[in-house]
């Protein structure tokens, strides 16, 4: 089994956006009460004393749940399982053995996470609808350099101090730097994107609608084997 290394984080309201929303599970913490912060509401103080002193009954509990999941076959989730790229083998187990418990909807809350956490998509979004609006056709970084105030608040946070650089060609490379990092990726419901029409120096862009298409699957010629008795030969002795 190859070796994986899993790094932990935590932290209170994380904004989350790009490639790492996909790697990332969302908690509530819910107060029951007011006052929370005040240790001494907590079921178990000190908590991490508690644990120590009952590990054991924690670990065969643990072990318990895992068993009568396997001894029930492993059923997969009553409820939908969102997608969750490159662990879908963790997602499905772990919807089935919470789903078996009485836990039901597994990650279902993804998707309202994605939309609250992921301002990198919501921002780009908004500014690429901007810059299609005014060039329709297409344009060039300097374009949006020159365009830039015109913009307000729909501005990235990436490029937010564009306005207050004071030489020209620093932010148009600022532009192109960020276009070309984000070339034929799609945000948004929309899955608006910027593409590339034309090489060379400047880059001309556009903004399209990125179709994601699956080719046709190719299919391989039937091959044909000739029937050996009906093959002719010169050989008089055949």
């Amino acid at each position: 089994m190859p070796n994986r290394t899993v790094w932990i984080g935590t932290g209170n309201n994380v904004d989350i956006g790009g490639d790492i929303f996909r790697r990332t599970m969302g908690i509530r913490i819910c107060q029951r009460a007011r006052g929370m912060n005040h240790l001494e509401n907590f079921t178990h103080f000190p908590l991490i004393a508690w644990v120590m002193e009952h590990r054991a009954e924690l670990v065969w509990a643990k072990l318990t749940l895992w068993q009568a999941y396997r001894k029930a076959n492993c059923p997969s989730s009553t409820s939908p399982i969102p997608e969750f790229r490159s662990y879908e083998t963790f997602a499905h187990t772990m919807g089935g053995l919470l789903d078996f418990v009485g836990i039901p909807a597994f990650l279902g809350n993804q998707e309202a996470r994605r939309r609250r956490s992921d301002t990198e998509s919501v921002q780009w979004e908004a500014f690429l609808t901007t810059v299609q609006r005014f060039f329709p056709q297409s344009f060039r970084a300097a374009d949006i350099a020159d365009k830039l105030k015109g913009f307000g608040s729909v501005i990235p946070d990436e490029l937010a101090d564009l306005n207050e650089m004071v030489e020209r060609g620093s932010a148009v490379r600022r532009i192109g730097q960020a276009l070309l990092k984000r070339e034929d990726r799609p945000y948004g419901e929309s899955a608006l994107g910027v593409v590339r029409v034309k090489d060379g120096h400047p880059v001309v862009w556009a903004i399209r609608t990125i179709e994601c298409t699956v080719p046709p699957k190719q299919t391989a010629e039937p091959v044909k084997h000739e029937d050996e008795s009906s093959k002719q030969t010169d050989d008089p002795q055949a």
